[in-house]
């Protein structure tokens, strides 16, 4: 019996793959495309190190990739951090900074937004649904 967000998303991914998962404005993806997804961003996370213990930022808005996102950092085992992309820079900043984030999943578009004087990973999501490039800032 499964008792977590993930468990029950490939659960119900296995039971009915093409059935809708998660219906944004236009957009479908379906319970085998959702599993599919998160598995293969949960193991870059984890490729990347990171553990139960870490804090992963994600500044996205609302929308498929975004719960792609929350449902891979639940299967990588750590833990989620949403950052409003609507909220003031500076609140933004604030976020980051002081909830040790180690690593951000965002879109290109938005990197430009954000000055990042950490050394954290970034993860962005390219426009079809599969997973961009990753980089360590200095």
């Amino acid at each position: 019996m499964a008792f977590l967000l993930h468990q029950l998303l490939s659960e119900s991914a296995s039971q009915h793959p093409d059935s809708p998962a998660v219906l944004f404005e236009e957009d479908m993806i379906t319970y085998g495309e959702l599993e599919k997804e998160t598995n293969r961003l949960a193991h870059e996370l984890l490729k990347r190190g990171i553990t139960k213990n870490s804090r992963v930022g994600i500044y996205l808005n609302r929308g498929i990739f975004s719960v792609i996102a929350a449902c891979a950092v639940l299967k990588s085992g750590a833990v989620y951090v949403p950052i409003d992309p609507l909220a003031p820079l500076g609140r933004i900043q604030y976020i980051i900074t002081k909830c040790d984030i180690a690593t951000l999943i965002t879109v290109s578009k938005k990197l430009a937004t954000i000055n990042l004087q950490s050394r954290i990973y970034l993860f962005w999501i390219m426009h079809t649904q599969t997973i961009g490039q990753s980089a360590r800032l200095s």
